[in-house]
């Protein structure tokens, strides 16, 4: 793929500016495109996501037309956003695949904390994990499997989460949380209190 069209540029730039993303993750995409704004007092000016659109889009390498580079920008604020694969892949399912699993369409507050978790867990994975009683063997596959990658890790564990939990998202607030705290995140845990109050779950 070269290219989008311009309702879809625009449709994936509105849920990914919505999103935004957290400092280090901001930070390795101003190092990806540094080249691009060529400029050392806009790169440190640059302090989110919207201010990096508007500088990459002035410089004529971000559009429809720049797919590779949107692709990037993706791959490091929401890699399984699934309202971005439904822009991306808008064919209908064929009917012979109506048993097949699909993954859950999260509500956008719950994919804020999935990254946020993602960003920010750290070394505290461990306890995380075992704050959902995943047993310890599991763990260990989990890190031998990738390799140490505490984002791919995590995503893992979250993933569980999300199973275990389906759409009954009071538990799965209460469980990530006590997770958190088993963890000793208490941190994380007051950011998703503050990121639920301003942006409530809705109910479908």
């Amino acid at each position: 793929m070269s290219s989008i069209t311009q309702n879809q540029y625009l449709a994936i730039r509105d849920i990914l500016l919505h999103l935004g993303c957290h400092a280090p993750r901001l930070q390795r995409l101003k190092t990806n495109f540094q080249s691009f704004i060529n400029s050392q007092r806009v790169f440190e000016k640059i302090d989110s996501l919207n201010y990096l659109f508007k500088i990459l889009e002035k410089r004529d390498v971000l559009g429809p037309e720049h797919w590779n580079n949107l692709e990037q920008i993706i791959q490091e604020v929401a890699p399984d956003n699934y309202e971005i694969q439904t822009i991306l892949a808008p064919t209908p399912i064929d009917r012979d695949l109506s048993n097949r699993v699909l993954p859950p369409v999260l509500p956008d507050p719950v994919q804020r904390i999935d990254q946020m978790i993602k960003d920010c867990i750290g070394i505290s994975w461990r306890e995380f994990a075992r704050g959902f009683s995943i047993p310890e063997g599991r763990i260990v596959n989990l890190d031998q499997k990738y390799q140490r990658d505490i984002e791919r890790i995590t995503h893992e564990i979250l993933r569980v989460h999300h199973e275990r939990c389906g759409d009954d998202w009071e538990v799965w607030r209460v469980d990530l949380q006590r997770a958190l705290k088993s963890a000793k995140r208490l941190d994380l845990v007051e950011d998703i209190d503050d990121i639920l109050t301003r942006n409530p779950i809705r109910r479908v």
